[in-house]
């Protein structure tokens, strides 16, 4: 079809923007809103200083955030944006093997504390300039950005 990823958002979006497009623990999306998010999520990773060329990492759990930042990275044009494992290590590894200037994580999950091994992470990958954090409870020095924040300052960017 020669579109983008980026671009089937919003061409399904134009077709039938009221047909339901995601379902999750907090959201019930139409095709329409779910652009809406993506677009301005995508906006406020360009304004934040993500851009074409940029490695970014991906670890989310089965959230709609993982939907709205898979396809706002798709749009604002990334190297690659990959998932990423669940260990200090694993993420490390990665960090260094694609040299990511960011990282879209929750602040926990489960079991999972991720804000206690985020700090050595970024100390031994000086190129990740970027932290988001998703769902964050309260303030943490480990994080750059909230992901919430940045949809929110943005205003709708039909592309």
């Amino acid at each position: 079809m020669g579109l983008t990823i980026g671009a089937l958002i919003d061409r399904a979006a134009a077709a039938d923007p009221a047909r339901v497009a995601l379902v999750g623990d907090h959201v019930r999306l139409t095709r329409a809103e779910l652009r809406q998010c993506v677009n301005r999520l995508a906006a406020g990773l360009l304004r934040l200083g993500i851009q074409k060329g940029d490695a970014v990492l991906l670890q989310l759990p089965n959230w709609a955030e993982f939907v709205y930042s898979y396809f706002a990275l798709q749009k604002s044009a990334p190297r690659r944006s990959c998932s990423s494992p669940a260990t200090a290590s694993g993420v490390d590894h990665l960090c260094r093997l694609t040299e990511a200037t960011a990282w879209i994580v929750p602040q926990a999950y489960r079991k999972m504390d991720y804000p206690s091994w985020i700090g050595a992470v970024r100390e031994a990958n000086p190129q990740l300039r970027h932290i988001i954090s998703v769902r964050t409870q309260d303030e943490d020095a480990n994080f750059t950005a909230r992901l919430e924040e940045l949809m929110a300052r943005i205003p709708d960017a039909r592309r």
